[in-house]
């Protein structure tokens, strides 16, 4: 099936429908969804999240919200829930967070790349984001009749952490988990086109340098999600004692979720 939806305003907004998970079972479509920012929703846009949606988790902070609050959208339950305590160059997309990373990151590819690896460990064995994680976890034991959408600004980091958890506790394999965090690179394409446009027309910028240090913030890379594994796995030992100590998902709680989204 086509898991990637297009709408009039909305990217990189996709369903986890269709996806493998365990025993060969596929996910159900139509009840698990991730995008990113929902502020420039058309009203086209806004009608048909209102007939698929019963809820959407906003996992970005308060000055994100601030900015670019999500709509109100008809018969939809909006859920701030923000999974990270402080705005984060690369991630978080407040203004003051956007400037700072290209002050510091500008003309360094490689410390903007290891900069984004670092920030997917941080939120592999922050206490703040996995409790936060875990509400929304909590969240999915309840009967929705209609979809449930996890978000941040861009779809990438925090949702594509979320959207990990998730797939792996539904027994998605590594390859198409892997596969599907990537597949951001497609849903946010215009909107990446248009940040290197922006920032690379600033005065005294070198495109050689900068375009590169721009792509590792604002690309889904697979280093990225590798390095979130590998700080799991140095912590825990392996991906499911995390699921289990880090997030608390005992064999109650996984299977339970699995003969919820899983067909």
């Amino acid at each position: 099936m086509k898991r990637m939806i297009t709408f009039d305003n909305l990217s990189n907004f996709r369903d986890l429908g269709g996806l493998t998970g365990a025993e060969g079972r596929k996910i159900r479509p139509g009840k698990l969804f991730r995008s990113g920012n929902l502020y420039d929703a058309s009203p086209s846009d806004l009608k048909r999240l209102s007939g698929m949606l019963e809820l959407a988790v906003d996992f970005r902070t308060d000055g994100e919200i601030l900015e670019k609050p999500d709509p109100e959208i008809p018969g939809v339950r909006l859920w701030r829930l923000p999974v990270m305590e402080t705005l984060t160059e690369g991630v978080t997309r407040e203004k003051e967070a956007d400037a700072h990373a290209f002050m510091k990151f500008m003309e360094d590819p490689d410390g903007a790349f290891r900069y984004m690896e670092k920030t997917y460990e941080h939120i592999a064995g922050s206490a703040f984001a996995l409790s936060q994680q875990r509400l929304l976890l909590e969240e999915l034991l309840k009967p929705h009749e209609r979809g449930v959408l996890w978000h941040c600004t861009a779809g990438k980091d925090r949702t594509g952490g979320f959207s990990m958890i998730l797939e792996l506790i539904l027994g998605v394999s590594r390859e198409d988990i892997f596969a599907d965090y990537l597949l951001t690179n497609e849903g946010n394409r215009q909107v990446v086109d248009g940040l290197l446009q922006h920032f690379l027309s600033q005065p005294g910028v070198d495109p050689v340098k900068s375009e590169p240090a721009l792509r590792a913030m604002f690309e889904a890379k697979e280093e990225y999600i590798e390095a979130f594994y590998r700080e799991a796995e140095k912590i825990h030992g392996t991906m499911e004692n995390f699921l289990k100590e880090a997030l608390g998902v005992d064999e109650d709680m996984k299977n339970r979720l699995r003969e919820m989204y899983l067909a």
